[in-house]
C-alpha cells in the first residue's frame, strides 16, 4: 500500500536539496536545523545555478490533497537523436470569470468551473503533469516520460494563474509552467515576486515569455537579446531562479529569433503555438502546444491528450 506524502513534508525536502547543492551541507542536516527557505542562489550572468527537481513522492493522492501522485516509470529510448515523444503541452491563457475577463479575447478566456472540471477529468483518467523544464530533461536524455504524462502552460503571468488556476492545480497535485512578462511583474492584472516565489516553492515553474510581449520576429537583434536573455535575467530576480524555457509572444518567431533564444544560456526548450504533440529533440526550440478554450469540454481535453500518441 503507498504512504500519503504530504505537500509540507516534500517542501521541506525541496528545501533540503536546495540547500544542499548550494552550500555543500547535506540534505539531512538542512531538515534538522529547520531550515524554511534555500539560500540565495549564485547569479552567473544571465543563468542563476539552482538544480531542477520534483520529488517523486509516493502518494494516492485524492483531489483536496495537494499530493503529487508519482507515474508509472516507462521504459528509456536509444538516444536522444532518435527519441520521438508524444507529451501533450496543454496551452492556456486565462483561467477567470467573464466579468474579470471582460477587456481579453473570449477565445482565450476558460473559467475557474470549467478549469476544475477538465483538470478533475484528467486526474481520473490517471494522467499527471510535470513542468515544461523537467519535459526538457526527459527530452535532452531521450527518455520518454512515463505513460499518461502532460505538461500545463499558462501563458501571460495574469494575477488569475495565481488567485484561480494555482488552487485548483495544487488539489489535484498538478505543478504547472507559468510564462511571464518581465517588464509585466507587479503591475494591475499581474503577479508579484513574492507570487512568483510562492508559485515556485510550492514545485511550479515559472519560465520566460519575453520582457514586452511584442512578435519577436519584426525584432532587431539587440533588442531580441533584451527581450529573451534580459527578461530571463530580470525573472530570475524576481522569481529566486533563471528561466529554463521560453514560450514565443504570440508564435512569432523566425531562424534570427530561434538563434537567439539558444544563445540565452538558461534556456532550455521552447514552445511556440503551433497545433500538435511531436516533440523531438532537434525541435526543441519549436515545441508545438495543445490550445485549450472556453469550449473545449472536459470530454473534449481528455480526447484530446488520449489522442497526442
Amino acid at each position: 500500500m503507498r504512504t500519503r506524502i504530504p505537500a509540507l513534508t516534500r517542501a521541506a525536502a525541496v528545501v533540503a536539496i536546495v540547500a544542499s547543492a548550494a552550500t555543500g551541507v547535506s540534505g539531512a542536516a538542512v531538515l534538522a536545523a529547520g531550515l524554511a527557505t534555500p539560500p540565495e542562489p549564485v547569479q552567473t550572468g544571465i543563468a542563476i545555478t539552482v538544480p531542477s527537481f520534483w520529488p517523486e513522492a509516493t502518494s494516492d493522492a485524492t483531489p483536496g490533497s495537494g499530493t503529487y501522485r508519482p507515474p508509472v516509470p516507462a521504459p528509456k529510448a536509444t538516444s536522444r537523436e532518435a527519441a520521438t515523444l508524444h507529451v501533450p503541452i496543454l496551452m492556456y491563457h486565462v483561467i477567470a470569470t467573464p466579468a474579470e475577463a471582460r477587456n481579453d479575447r473570449p477565445d482565450l478566456v476558460v473559467s475557474p468551473k470549467l478549469f476544475d472540471r477538465q483538470m478533475d477529468a484528467l486526474w481520473n483518467a490517471g494522467w499527471h503533469t510535470i513542468t515544461l523544464e523537467a519535459f526538457a530533461h526527459y527530452l535532452h536524455s531521450g527518455t520518454p516520460p512515463p505513460p499518461k504524462t502532460f505538461v500545463l502552460t499558462i501563458d501571460d503571468g495574469r494575477i488569475d494563474g495565481f488567485t484561480h488556476a494555482a488552487p485548483i492545480l495544487n488539489r489535484y497535485g498538478f505543478p504547472a509552467t507559468y510564462f511571464v512578462i518581465s517588464g509585466r511583474i507587479g503591475n494591475p492584472g499581474q503577479m508579484t515576486a513574492a507570487q512568483l516565489r510562492k508559485l515556485a516553492s510550492a514545485g511550479n515553474e515559472i519560465a520566460d515569455h519575453s520582457a514586452t510581449h511584442i512578435p519577436l520576429a519584426t525584432d532587431s537583434p539587440t533588442d531580441l537579446a533584451r527581450q529573451i536573455c534580459g527578461a530571463a535575467n530580470d525573472i530570475a530576480r524576481a522569481a529566486g531562479r533563471a528561466p529554463a524555457t521560453f514560450a514565443y509572444p504570440f508564435g512569432s518567431l523566425d531562424g534570427q529569433v530561434v538563434a537567439a533564444v539558444r544563445a540565452c544560456p538558461s534556456i532550455l526548450v521552447a514552445v511556440t503555438i503551433r497545433h500538435g504533440s511531436t516533440e523531438r529533440w532537434v525541435n526543441r526550440l519549436e515545441l508545438p502546444r495543445l490550445a485549450v478554450h472556453p469550449e473545449t469540454t472536459p470530454a473534449d481535453l481528455l480526447a484530446m491528450v488520449e489522442g497526442a500518441g
